[in-house]
């Protein structure tokens, strides 16, 4: 299980719905638009960079789509949101933005191609270098890869070039709690960079809790990760990973992430 290629970077929004009772369940894969605007509540938004990977739809009345983000749960409009194919020409047609070539390298990730993906990170950073999701998604990429000196200095990077990007954080964290190479792991900075994400969604984030739960695991504090991991659970409880962390925790075991 990589998580970190799975959740810890990529934008995407998986939307699972039932358009009528005698209607299939359709699956569409889709990205947001730079201008995306989710309403949380009335007070509260979140940007197209704020959508939490992977996000599921929950519903979709009319024009808009119940999605997942960093602040939490709220409405975006359908027209706000594209397919990969749709990203594909949006790309094409905005070949020096950097968000258009980050989210052509997500298309290529969806399609197993991770030479593309990194060669459309490596050109969104080479145009923009303090754009941090480009920085961290390819921290994720080098992780996968095994390249563990290449992951940390882009996750470091991320999260000096956006303090307040939560994703960067919790990436960061992740890599600290989890890396298979003990050199690179280090609990008590993972604690500290996982703490400071789920303080700043109010511990309700079931992504950012599995962080923390790793974490504490790390730093050797079993009853706090078997606290956060059974939080996690409790609000994702269909969520067979979580299950599984949860168990390795009260094993007082920790958490690998070895690419499976």
């Amino acid at each position: 299980m990589n998580r970190l290629m799975l959740t810890g970077w990529m934008g995407l929004c998986v939307l699972v719905t039932t358009a009528s009772a005698a209607d299939d369940i359709l699956e569409h894969v889709l990205l947001p638009k730079p201008d995306a605007v989710i309403t949380i509540d009335p007070k509260t938004t979140a940007t197209a960079l704020e959508i939490m990977p992977p996000c599921f739809a929950r519903q979709l009345k009319g024009t808009k789509l119940e999605v997942n983000t960093t602040r939490g749960w709220g409405w975006v409009e359908r027209k706000q949101m594209m397919t990969p194919k749709e990203a594909e020409k949006y790309c094409e047609a905005n070949k020096k933005e950097p968000y258009a070539l980050y989210l052509r390298s997500i298309t290529h990730l969806i399609n197993d191609q991770k030479d593309k993906a990194m060669a459309d990170l490596n050109a969104a950073i080479k145009l923009d270098p303090k754009f941090a999701p480009a920085v961290y998604g390819r921290g994720n990429l080098h992780a996968e890869n095994g390249d563990f000196e290449k992951a940390l200095a882009d996750f470091t990077q991320a999260v000096k070039l956006a303090p307040k990007d939560l994703l960067a954080a919790n990436d960061l964290a992740w890599f600290r709690a989890t890396c298979p190479d003990a050199k690179f792991r280090d609990g008590k900075e993972a604690v500290a960079e996982s703490t400071k994400v789920c303080e700043a969604t109010g511990y309700a984030n079931e992504e950012f809790l599995d962080t923390l739960a790793a974490a504490h695991a790390e730093a050797g504090d079993y009853k706090s990760a078997v606290k956060w991991a059974s939080k996690a659970l409790e609000i994702d409880p269909e969520n067979e990973d979580f299950a599984a962390h949860l168990k390795l925790y009260k094993a007082k075991k920790p958490l690998r992430d070895d690419g499976k």
